[in-house]
């Protein structure tokens, strides 16, 4: 009876231990507040479910009020994985060794990326962003939406770094909300000095939508990439390989989860998930010299 009874005990503490170590395991997967913060909470709950069932280990889903909350929470080693804008990327990593394991890529392996520009009506008496200062408050600036990286929040940083402070040097700071509004109110001539989408201005511009001899670019930025997915680098190859997977299995194992990824929280339903390219940040990195550049930039995702 003894026997048994010790025999039981043992049992149960074996199972305790496993247990144990299973929770161990268990990993935080966050996410920031994107530009489509309302489409964000959507994707949460069927990812950790999708993850909980393709993985070898626990994973929860994590939603943080903030990017600055889940910075910290990156840099604290409380999250191992995390999706979460660029400039947010750049900050956790200033104090913790952090990597990009996946982003959105092409279907050919590429990653997505776009530019974003500062142009004028052609009339406008403006050449370079350093004639801006020559021509202090005569012009309003016109940007899209204030979380949108194209359409504000690089145009604006490069502005700064030129020593241009919008409210300083601009009679009127104006967001429309899209890049197309921007493109719209740049077809119509009035003095201003616009932000958006390269891409998007091109091709209005191919389509005959406005004219190519109506408008000045100021600045073109570099490739800009997405968003990327991170982890923790002291994650074993093999448990990182294992999340780089699952996401990239996601169209095929989880059509549903993929729909809200790609036109809901994405809008390009060709995109796909590939592995990550930490050269791809470089040229964000180079930009951006301090924290304070970061913050500057981070802060206005708090204001929305």
């Amino acid at each position: 009876m003894r026997k048994s009874i010790a025999y039981i005990v043992f049992c149960l503490w074996c199972l305790l231990g496993v247990v144990s170590a299973v929770q161990a395991q268990k990993v935080i997967f966050g996410i920031s507040p994107m530009e489509l913060s309302k489409q964000t909470t959507d994707v949460a709950p069927l990812l950790e479910e999708y993850l909980n069932k393709t993985l070898p280990f626990g994973v929860e889903v994590r939603m943080y009020p903030s990017v600055y909350d889940l910075v910290k929470a990156l840099q604290e080693g409380k999250v191992q994985y995390a999706y979460i804008n660029s400039f947010g990327y750049l900050l956790a990593k200033r104090n913790a060794a952090l990597e990009v394991l996946a982003m959105r890529g092409t279907a050919n392996g590429e990653p997505e990326v776009y530019s974003s520009c500062i142009v004028v009506p052609s009339t406008a008496a403006l050449s370079s962003i350093e004639d801006i200062q020559e021509h202090a408050g005569e012009y309003p600036i016109i940007f899209t939406n204030i979380t949108s990286t194209s359409g504000h929040l690089l145009p604006r940083l490069v502005l700064n770094k030129a020593g241009i402070q919008a409210e300083v040097y601009f009679n009127d700071i104006v967001f429309v909300g899209t890049h197309q509004a921007v493109i719209e109110y740049l077809s119509t001539g009035k003095p201003a000095v616009l932000a958006c989408s390269y891409e998007l201005l091109e091709g209005k511009t191919k389509e005959g939508g406005i004219d190519a001899t109506a408008y000045k670019v100021l600045w073109k930025s570099e490739a800009i990439p997405h968003g990327p997915i991170i982890c923790q680098s002291n994650l074993s190859a093999a448990h990182k390989e294992a999340m780089l997977n699952a996401l990239r299995a996601i169209p095929e194992k989880a059509p549903d989860l993929w729909q809200i990824f790609a036109k809901k929280l994405w809008n390009s339903p060709q995109v796909r998930i590939i592995k990550g390219k930490e050269s791809a940040f470089d040229y964000l990195q180079n930009l951006v010299n301090s924290d304070e550049e970061l913050m500057f930039i981070l802060d206005f995702y708090l204001a929305e």
